[in-house]
């Protein structure tokens, strides 16, 4: 069993009565400053609470005069601000994992690879298709790996040449499907 300590600090009367005074003066600023900040009253609300808890742990450090504390004052309310939302992005959302059917969110559309191999691979339209064929079978198998989006390493890898190969052989042929389609 573990011991908590309670870590709240107790002000000397001095320290209460400027940290009332500075409250009365500054409250109504602090409050619209965040919510400038956080474009929220609520939130805003929040905040400037725990910029008062700060600026009453840290009070001994202000040496400034009451006439001039809005200043550190304003910095508290920032920093409040900035931990307000960076707790918010490191939340850990808690999660079921002996259901993982539950627990996760089911995907709202079909996978990708599941809608490629049910529709049928798409067709060159048929004045295409005669251009391709006419031209040398090398030549055909580039053109198409290509049209696919195989890179030029890959596309010389399969049909057995250099890089140099695939990418002057595709130029070429393309060059060849642009004269026949002209045609």
């Amino acid at each position: 069993m573990s011991t908590t300590y309670d870590q709240r600090q107790v002000l000397s009367s001095s320290a209460a009565d400027r940290l009332d005074r500075l409250f009365r003066l500054y409250n109504q600023r602090l409050v619209r400053l965040a919510r400038n900040l956080t474009n929220d009253p609520a939130t805003a609300e929040d905040v400037v609470m725990d910029a008062w808890v700060r600026a009453g742990r840290s009070l001994h450090q202000l040496v400034s005069p009451d006439a001039e504390a809005f200043a550190w004052l304003a910095v508290l309310t920032r920093h409040a601000v900035s931990d307000f939302y960076k707790a918010s992005r490191n939340r850990e959302i808690p999660r079921d994992w002996a259901d993982a059917v539950a627990s996760f969110p089911l995907p709202a559309a079909p996978a990708a690879e599941d809608v490629a191999l049910a529709e049928p691979e798409p067709e060159l339209p048929e004045h295409l298709a005669a251009a391709v064929a006419a031209l040398p079978a090398e030549d055909q198998a580039v053109v198409l790996l290509r049209a696919e989006g195989m890179p030029y390493a890959a596309v010389a890898g399969h049909v057995g040449r250099r890089d140099a190969y695939a990418y002057t052989h595709f130029h070429r042929a393309v060059g060849q499907l642009r004269l026949a389609l002209a045609r």
